[in-house]
């Protein structure tokens, strides 16, 4: 189950990647680190 979690929560900060280039905003870029950071945690170990 981790691994879903993990799955999802990395294309949610792809996504938010997405936003932040689109538009400039610095909550986007800490949730998207923040969030891959998460996947990284929940999806590979």
């Amino acid at each position: 189950m981790k691994k879903v979690f993990g799955f999802a929560l990395f294309w949610f900060a792809a996504g938010m990647i997405v936003m932040m280039l689109l538009s400039d905003v610095l909550w986007g870029t800490v949730i998207a680190i923040t969030g891959i950071v998460l996947a990284y945690c929940l999806f590979c170990r």
